[in-house]
Order: structure tokens, then C-alpha cells, then sequence
């Protein structure tokens, strides 16, 4: 008998890194279209990690990542696990030279696997384009 399984979807590698940032206090804010960020989580209001969500860990998400450096302090990509297997050599080794972070996505279950660089100077300007709305108005990942 053929098991038929739902297709990932970007939305459900989201999920945990927003619950993720959630249980941490961090404000959550997804889909921010003006910076063209899946998801942008705020300490304090004034520290900000950027994630990039994708259901393939390929160098469009590692080029995404890259142009989202200047936005906040840490930028990471987030992909499910089993898109790791395989791929992650070249790719830690594009990522750590980058100071890119990588989340892993297993099960509904977030591990942070590469740590990212702090960039001091990001995030002078990503406030300004951060609204309450964002914070509940579609889910991370999501088309709309």
C-alpha cells in the first residue's frame, strides 16, 4: 500500500522557529514584505534575528540569507533536517563564512545546528518598516 504524505510546506518549517522566538520573549514579526524577511524576531526592541524559512536547503535560501545581513543582528535560515542530509558540508561551510545561523526543522521540533555572527551595526533602519499587524496578519511563510 502507497502512504500519501502532505507536501512540507514553508509554512510548517515556520511554525516552530516562531514558536521558537516566542518562547524566548522575542517579538515576532512574519512576512514583512518591505524587507522581504519571512520572519523578523525583536529582544527588547532593540536586537533582531532575521530567518529565512525554505522546505530545500539550496543557495537560493543561502543567497536570501546574505541579502538579509544588513537588516538585523543574526540572520539565519531555517529548513527541515532532512534537507540537511547531504547538502550540509558546502553549505556550512558558505554559511559559517557568512556568519549565517542554521535552524533544523524535524518533527515540529527546532534545533539551532550553526550558531550566526552578530552584526553590530545591522538593524539601524529595520524598525521603521515593523508594524503591530505583522505580528499576526498571515503566518511566516505563507503567499500571502
Amino acid at each position: 500500500m502507497i502512504k500519501h504524505t502532505k507536501p512540507l510546506l514553508e509554512v510548517d518549517i515556520a511554525r516552530p522557529a516562531v514558536a521558537y522566538f516566542h518562547e524566548l520573549q522575542w517579538e515576532v514579526y512574519q512576512e514583512v514584505q518591505e524587507l522581504n524577511a519571512d520572519i523578523i524576531a525583536v529582544f527588547d526592541k532593540r536586537l533582531i534575528h532575521v530567518v529565512e524559512c525554505k522546505v530545500h536547503l539550496n543557495f537560493k535560501i543561502i543567497q536570501q540569507a546574505i541579502h538579509r545581513i544588513g537588516i538585523g543582528h543574526w540572520t539565519s535560515i531555517c529548513v527541515p533536517s532532512k534537507a540537511c542530509r547531504g547538502n550540509l558540508s558546502i553549505a556550512k561551510v558558505v554559511l559559517q563564512h557568512f556568519g549565517i545561523g542554521l535552524f533544523e526543522v524535524d518533527m515540529g521540533n527546532i534545533s539551532e545546528t550553526i550558531k550566526p555572527r552578530m552584526n553590530r551595526r545591522g538593524g539601524a533602519n529595520t524598525f521603521q518598516y515593523l508594524h503591530e499587524r505583522q505580528k499576526y496578519y498571515c503566518e511566516a511563510g505563507s503567499p500571502g
